[in-house]
């Protein structure tokens, strides 16, 4: 299986995953918000993925965005629930939305690009 494809799989089903827990114990009064763009993240970056800057930033984006529609579809405001005014409104969310996007930004950080050795090719600078 070639890096590209072990990636996004495992980003496929740990977003699934994520978003799945999260809307799961929604009901319960368990705001998880953290692990619907996190599990994508920790998902594309496993242990025996190489690191990689470019994979770093787009699972983190990735990440982001997902963790953002969740946010949205979660707790939407009550004066517009849009996604547009969500998104010009998002510094005014609550503290927990806001914690729970900083967590899905550092796990896309530091696990989203890999955590296993730099591949030999990235290391000289050519990936």
């Amino acid at each position: 299986m070639s890096d590209a494809t072990r990636r996004l799989t495992g980003a496929v089903i740990g977003g699934v995953v994520g978003v799945g827990l999260t809307f799961l114990l929604l009901p319960m009064g368990l705001s998880l918000l953290a692990a619907a763009g996190g599990g994508l993240a920790i998902g594309a970056g496993g242990p025996r993925v190489p690191r990689s800057l470019p994979w770093t930033l787009g699972i983190t984006a990735a990440a982001m965005l997902v963790g953002v529609l969740t946010a949205w579809r979660t707790a939407p405001f009550v004066a517009d629930p849009s996604l547009g005014y969500f998104l010009a409104n998002l510094a005014q969310t609550n503290m927990a939305t806001k914690i729970g996007l900083g967590i899905t930004l550092a796990l896309g950080l530091f696990t989203g690009g890999g955590s296993g050795p730099a591949h030999p090719r990235s290391a000289a600078g050519i990936d």
